[in-house]
């Protein structure tokens, strides 16, 4: 990966740095038990000690536990599952690492998606719609670790020192062509179905009145969010777009309001059977220049090969910044440092991928 920082204390226009990483390594397990209807779900492995950012502990290694769960089919179309999980949210984070189409998700995502918590989830699915309802321990997206202070190096950190007062997520999608298992991954190689898929989400948790805080204390800090997105697939390219905004409440008198609004363009296509050009467009953030403002802007241009499909892979991509990448939007392990005298950034990074 090679990276141009330009970072706030430096007085010099061009720094490279260079590095060769193994940014996770993932074991994963699923399978039924006791019938077809009992299912269960393990994921686990090596990865970055804070991958989103977080502490201070950016570029220490850790075992990890992503998810880990069990589903039991109640009837035809619902099934409940317990455990540790994604929450039904961004349609980034329910598409797993090994089928994204560039290196890494978003920075939009790293930072606004929800990504795992603990609980209880209740889904239905027809053959064009499916929607999903999770209670559980809250996300700890934003603002948990760098406020509270937390070092378990397993994911998910709960979303407050006392956890949350409630807390729920809601996801609705309407399928309008294609199939539900081809949109488990982003690209749409040549020879497959066409389909589109539209997502609508919403997300709420109230904290608990004796959460601690460093500074003073909040009554009842709010956190809610909403996101809508589309994907299409169209045989051999694909189109994805989604929007999030977030607000938070009340967390006093660190953070009184914040209002979060982002989205993502990504496009691909093949020119061969088996190579794929993309190019993805992400903007936004938070509205208070205390954080960093709305002033994130990062194009990506990429490739990838699949030489095996998506079990041996080859990815390489390039993104360029136009503005600041403030500290709330850097990320160390996707390759963006924080910048905030607005120089321009360039990324390049390339991922061997190998699953069996």
């Amino acid at each position: 990966r090679w990276q141009g920082t330009n970072s706030a204390n430096s007085n010099s226009y061009d720094e490279w740095n260079s590095n060769f990483t193994m940014s996770r390594m993932q074991l994963t397990f699923d399978g039924h038990v006791f019938g077809r209807g009992n299912r269960f779900y393990f994921e686990l492995g090596w990865g970055m000690y804070d991958p989103y950012n977080l502490t201070a502990q950016t570029f220490l290694m850790a075992p990890k536990l992503w998810d880990a769960w069990l589903e039991f089919q109640l009837t035809d179309e619902a099934s409940v599952k317990v455990g540790q999980f994604s929450l039904p949210f961004s349609r980034e984070a329910l598409v797993k690492a090994p089928y994204q189409m560039a290196v890494f998700a978003s920075l939009v995502e790293y930072r606004m998606g929800l990504e795992q918590s603990q609980g209880v989830q209740l889904d239905t699915q027809s053959d064009d719609k499916r929607f999903s309802l999770a209670v559980t321990n809250g996300s700890p997206a934003l603002f948990q670790v760098a406020l509270w202070g937390a070092q378990d190096p397993t994911p998910p950190w709960n979303a407050l020192g006392s956890d949350t007062m409630y807390s729920v997520t809601m996801r609705h999608e309407w399928k309008l062509l294609g199939d539900w298992k081809q949109f488990e991954q982003f690209t749409s190689p040549p020879g497959s179905e066409k389909g589109i898929m539209i997502g609508l989400a919403g997300h709420r948790q109230n904290s608990e009145s004796n959460s601690p805080v460093p500074i003073g204390g909040f009554p009842d800090g709010v956190f809610w969010g909403v996101t809508g997105d589309v994907t299409m697939q169209f045989d051999g390219a694909s189109l994805f777009g989604s929007v999030i905004y977030e607000r938070m409440l009340d967390f006093a008198p660190l953070l009184p309001k914040v209002n979060l609004l982002a989205y993502v363009l990504q496009g691909s296509t093949y020119i061969t059977n088996q190579t794929e050009l993309f190019m993805r467009y992400e903007a936004g953030g938070p509205d208070r220049e205390s954080i960093g403002g709305d002033v994130l802007q990062i194009a990506t241009i990429g490739v990838n090969h699949y030489a095996d499909g998506q079990d041996l892979k080859f990815t390489a991509d390039i993104g360029f910044s136009f503005g600041e990448v403030s500290a709330t939007m850097a990320n160390s392990q996707a390759g963006w440092a924080e910048d905030a005298r607005r120089r321009n950034q360039m990324v390049l990074r390339t991922q061997l991928q190998l699953m069996f």
